[in-house]
């Protein structure tokens, strides 16, 4: 099972068969450990992305809010 070998002429062509099962066997392989490791690698490319945006969201909103209570005063 897997791959074959066909020869012809020059030319290798692989395949695979189509009972095959493991066609991406190693895709899925330690996927806990990929994430965690390409998150604490990057930690600040993905706070500035992620959560950067959302607390200046929320400070704009609490600042509009208050603003807004604030309004009939003037």
């Amino acid at each position: 099972m897997g791959k074959k070998a066909v020869r012809i002429g020059k030319e290798v062509i692989y395949s695979l068969s189509p009972h095959e099962l493991n066609v991406l066997p190693g895709l899925f392989k330690d996927t806990a450990y990929k994430l965690k490791k390409k998150f604490s690698d990057k930690w600040f490319e993905i706070g500035g992305f992620f959560i950067f945006p959302l607390a200046a969201t929320v400070t704009y909103a609490e600042n509009y809010s208050e603003q807004e209570k604030l309004h009939h005063r003037f």
